[in-house]
């Protein structure tokens, strides 16, 4: 689980097709968006705060779906 004040934006390709995904402040929202050339994730937040980006991409990576 990430630290609930950091801020997230990303565009993710699921199973239900692209989708945007933000939170800030609090507030989570997942909403349909056009096709991108790829999925992009972006988290914001305080030095020392922040995952190692190597666990967090193995973390998503066991998320996929596989066709």
């Amino acid at each position: 689980m990430l630290p609930a004040n950091l801020r997230i934006k990303g565009v993710l390709h699921t199973a239900d097709g692209w989708k945007l995904y933000n939170r800030a402040d609090g507030t989570v929202s997942l909403t349909d968006t056009a096709w991108r050339r790829d999925s992009r994730l972006e988290l914001i937040g305080e030095a020392g705060q922040l995952p190692a980006a190597e666990a967090l991409e193995a973390k998503l990576a066991a998320c996929l779906a596989h066709h």
